[in-house]
């Protein structure tokens, strides 16, 4: 009599997907417990982070605290390692692997003091994790130099990008702050967006630098038009995106070589088109 099958075992996860599921779950608890404490201080809508001094000192203490939890982040392991092929992807800048998970921690702990309500204050955590564990393992694959999920990861890395770029920039446009506030906050968020998003290209990181400060001038200059015909956050926010969309992906194309007019026309008409359907919709 043959004894019971074992079952069969659980192979092990991987070391960078083990380690992003632990960056994941420290943001959203980070996101949640900072979000709740602040959601207590009962601060207004109209009380700008920063700006109004209602909640300056824990806005202070929450960047400081983000821009260190970016810093560890871009020191982690999470990079495979390369390969020694002629094709494989060039180093990419050492820092900017934290910007995405610190900047969606960031909106996350907003959008809770923004919108107090319980769903949100379950949701926006769950979003926060769910998103910092896709950025690690993104980044894990976009930096491996095979050929083979470049792509890939770099058509999920953009998608994310673009995601963040519109929450982030919605809740800029959600506290009402001046124009001066918009466009110094825009620039900042839109530029670190940016120089995250050309990581694992082919070029140097000077270019990638001039291309992600160019890049956030235009998004900061159109969120200073905004700022005179203030739509709704979420409306402003995606045409924000948009733009940031139309930027990120045109300089892509240069970056990468292979730009064209046929290219330019394609994504900017792209954005004009999705611009201009936006503008019905809130008529």
């Amino acid at each position: 009599m043959s004894g019971a099958r074992e079952p069969a075992a659980t192979p092990p996860m991987d070391p960078a997907q083990s380690l992003a599921m632990r960056l994941a779950i420290a943001a959203a608890l980070l996101a949640f417990a900072v979000g709740l404490y602040a959601r207590s201080l009962d601060m207004l809508r109209t009380d700008v982070p920063l700006q109004a001094s209602n909640g300056r000192l824990l806005w202070l203490v929450v960047i400081v605290a983000l821009v260190a939890f970016g810093l560890l982040i871009s020191q982690l392991p999470l990079e495979r390692a390369r390969s020694q092929s002629t094709n494989a992807r060039p180093a990419t800048t050492a820092w900017s692997g934290g910007i995405l998970p610190a900047l969606l921690t960031l909106t996350g702990i907003q959008l809770i003091v923004w919108d107090s309500r319980a769903i949100v204050v379950i949701a926006a955590p769950l979003l926060v994790g769910a998103g910092v564990f896709t950025a690690g393992v993104v980044r894990h694959y976009l930096l491996a130099g095979d050929a083979s999920v470049f792509s890939g990861a770099r058509l999920v890395h953009v998608v994310l990008t673009g995601g963040v770029a519109f929450l982030s920039l919605a809740m800029l446009r959600a506290w009402m702050g001046g124009p001066v506030y918009t466009l110094v906050t825009t620039f900042a968020v839109s530029t670190l967006l940016l120089i995250q998003a050309f990581d694992g290209l082919r070029a140097f990181p000077i270019r990638r630098f001039a291309y992600a400060l160019s890049g956030g001038i235009v998004v900061a200059q159109a969120a200073l038009v905004l700022s005179y015909f203030p739509p709704s956050p979420w409306i402003g926010g995606a045409f924000l995106a948009i733009v940031f969309a139309t930027v990120m992906l045109t300089t892509d194309a240069i970056l990468e070589r292979r730009i064209n007019t046929d290219v330019v026309m394609r994504y900017v008409g792209a954005g004009v088109a999705v611009s201009g359907l936006l503008v019905v919709l809130v008529r």
